[in-house]
């Protein structure tokens, strides 16, 4: 790896780290770095979305392209409080997480259109959950093996990029997963605007029977953006979000909020 990704790389986590919000990093539809005739490898990638002490997060060391196939080296993607460093005062709890042991994708390749099918195969981790009334929901620390999918597409006509991703990894009622939507606009080689969606939601069983058995929660946020190139490859976007949302409870009892214009939106893809 060159310097100029080396600087790239940590510019991403010192914004990750400085974001007061949320912020995204690059999908596996982006080669950055070429190995061989055949082989490319995607820079390491960080995404969060925050509302309020609630936070999501996903850590992924890199994709690896092998001709039309994509596999991720290693990826963890969790929900719970205070997962960011700037909460210094208070204690971090890890409500759920799911560790990708092994990712693996097929790239169908049209002139404009890229669609990715993967497997997922990991660990899914189920804890404790912080109610919005302050106390944590009663729910035994356990672990599963699980399986998931991956789906994603990229559209490009004209001077639009349409891109659209899910992932979803589950064991029985045990489910953690994020979908997002992105729509950008090429002002120029340089300069792009758009507007970008994400959500990411976590359900949690608790028992067997009753009204009261899953417990649920989900983060999201809508930005608009200005994307400014600063590699061959990459672009730094800075944006503000439009409107945020957060969802938490049982299924009878859920709490909702909203929030608008109080956030951020950082990525460097």
């Amino acid at each position: 790896m060159n310097n100029n990704n080396i600087i790239l790389t940590l510019t991403l986590l010192v914004l990750m780290a400085l974001s007061p919000k949320i912020a995204a990093a690059s999908a596996p539809f982006d080669v950055s770095v070429k190995i061989n005739k055949r082989t490319s490898y995607t820079l390491p990638g960080l995404e969060m979305i925050s509302f309020s002490n609630q936070e999501f997060m996903r850590v992924n060391t890199g994709y690896i392209h092998r001709g039309n196939w994509v596999f991720s080296t290693m990826t963890w993607e969790g929900m719970g409080t205070n997962l960011t460093p700037y909460h210094w005062d208070a204690q971090p709890s890890v409500s759920s997480y799911y560790l990708h042991l092994a990712d693996a994708g097929y790239r169908f390749i049209w002139p404009s259109f890229t669609l990715i099918l993967g497997l997922q195969a990991g660990m899914l981790h189920k804890g404790d959950v912080l109610g919005p009334d302050g106390r944590y929901v009663d729910s035994p620390d356990d672990n599963y093996f699980s399986l998931g999918f991956m789906i994603a597409a990229r559209w490009r006509i004209w001077r639009f990029d349409l891109q659209l991703e899910t992932s979803v990894a589950s064991t029985d009622f045990n489910v953690i997963g994020s979908t997002s939507f992105s729509l950008a606009y090429r002002l120029n080689k340089k300069w792009h605007i758009g507007l970008i969606s994400e959500n990411a939601s976590r359900e949690i069983e608790l028992c067997t029977s009753g009204e009261n058995c899953s417990y649920s929660y989900s983060l999201g946020y809508t930005a608009l953006f200005v994307a400014r190139k600063i590699s061959s490859r990459l672009f730094l976007r800075l944006g503000v979000v439009v409107s945020s949302w957060m969802g938490i409870g049982y299924l009878e009892t859920t709490y909702s909020f909203k929030r608008d214009f109080k956030s951020i939106y950082i990525s460097i893809n």
